[in-house]
């Protein structure tokens, strides 16, 4: 016995009345659904991407207040503007700009409660000063400050090299920053 399907009559069945209307209902509350609004999530830490978890959020509460890590970022100048994007307690991250196109980001967070960051950088061999030196995925190069601050520079273009990165991390106040309690 063969099992044959008569397509003129599935499709007159399925499209009868009461089960165009059920389709219909179906369709309407899987839209209404995905355009309905979506619970409010925090905003990224770094608005491209993130190779690495060493810039996750600093511990609420125990960080420095927003605003404290400003002062210590590299000044506008030579071709380059340094523009602040993002300032909350324990993190600041500012946008480094040639001309009017990005290159780069540039970003402090206080990591002094989170030791698994710390202790990324306990066998780093490379150093920049006598700052303890990390690459943090594709473009990104880091330090650690006093054992406390993560410095941080992510390469937005494709032609900013690590020796830039290298750079820009020695503009920051690194003394200064080392200093802040």
């Amino acid at each position: 016995m063969a099992f044959t399907i008569n397509h003129r009559k599935l499709s007159n069945r399925i499209l009868s009345g009461s089960n165009l209307f059920r389709l219909s209902l179906l369709i309407l509350l899987v839209v209404l659904t995905a355009c309905g609004k979506k619970a409010a999530t925090p905003a990224p830490v770094v608005a491209q991407e993130q190779p690495s978890s060493l810039m996750a959020q600093p511990v609420a509460g125990v960080a420095l207040p927003a605003g404290a890590l400003g002062p210590f970022f590299p000044q506008s100048g030579s071709g380059f503007t340094v523009e602040p994007v993002q300032e909350q307690a324990g993190y600041a991250e500012t946008s480094l700009k040639m001309e009017l196109t990005e290159v780069a980001r540039l970003s402090i967070r206080d990591a002094a409660q989170d030791p698994a960051t710390l202790a990324a950088f306990n066998n780093s061999a490379a150093q920049i000063g006598s700052f303890p030196m990390l690459e943090t995925g594709s473009g990104g190069t880091a330090i650690l400050v006093a054992n406390r601050f993560l410095v941080w520079v992510q390469a937005v273009a494709p032609d900013f090299a690590q020796t830039d990165r290298e750079y820009w991390l020695q503009q920051f106040n690194l003394a200064g920053l080392a200093g802040l309690k």
